[in-house]
């Protein structure tokens, strides 16, 4: 082969196919946007079709943000820093949009936790498996660093970040349309909080991780307990 002679992995780069890319790795996804369940397949099948196309470019794992920290107790502070954050501000958004759009989020999903010891194990799994780990890939790190390279394609230099995580967090919105459109308003927002801790941290995906994964762990702790933070909010503003 020539040394200027293209090659698969140089198509993949192309606009072209880049879009071809999010397309094909959102489709598995989008199929099963309503399935309830069955969405976590589609969320694998989406991870699963971004590896083969990171292998196919032979993409470094550092480009992804999953290159090994150099200080592990400093990325586990600020994961812990980021999710404590989140937290109270989480709330407060849950309310505003609760009041806005006059529906809450629907959790019916995760209603089998409360008081189930054996279901909030399995829901923690999950929750840190698909929820964290798989999750935070395939956004931040697989899907964001496509977008930038897309829209840094089209020549918007300047805004290819807020560009990226634009469309980054309402692709993530859309995914848990199950929620109701309060829930995915709110999940678009802290994806792009998500995605700004990815920026600023240097694209290091493993704080973006380990927040996902404290938050979520939180929040279906609560869940368990049967502690009703927004009730608790309510009264607070009243």
């Amino acid at each position: 082969m020539s040394p200027h002679e293209p090659t698969d992995d140089d198509f993949w780069n192309t606009t072209a196919g880049l879009i071809i890319q999010l397309f094909l790795v959102l489709l598995p996804s989008a199929i099963l946007m309503s399935a309830g369940k069955w969405l976590l397949l589609g969320l694998s099948g989406s991870v699963l079709i971004s590896l083969y196309f990171v292998r196919a470019q032979r993409t470094d794992c550092r480009e992804l943000g999953l290159a090994r920290p150099k200080n592990r107790l400093r990325v586990l502070i600020i994961s812990v820093g980021v999710a404590l954050f989140l937290m109270p501000v989480t709330l407060v958004m849950k309310h505003g949009l609760s009041r806005y759009f006059g529906a809450r989020p629907n959790l019916d999903e995760f209603k089998a936790i409360e008081g189930n010891l054996p279901a909030l194990l399995a829901g923690l799994a999950v929750a840190w498996v698909f929820g964290a780990f798989l999750e935070e890939f395939l956004l931040r790190g697989y899907m964001l660093s496509r977008l930038l390279r897309l829209f840094g394609g089209f020549g918007f230099k300047t805004w290819e970040w807020p560009a990226s995580l634009s469309v980054m967090s309402i692709l993530a919105g859309l995914g848990h349309t199950y929620q109701g459109i309060a829930g995915m308003v709110m999940t678009a927002l802290i994806s792009f909080v998500f995605g700004c801790v990815y920026w600023m941290s240097g694209r290091n995906l493993w704080i973006s991780i380990f927040a996902h994964g404290i938050y979520n762990t939180t929040a279906f702790i609560f869940l368990f307990l049967g502690i009703n933070t927004e009730a608790l909010l309510a009264e607070r503003l009243s």
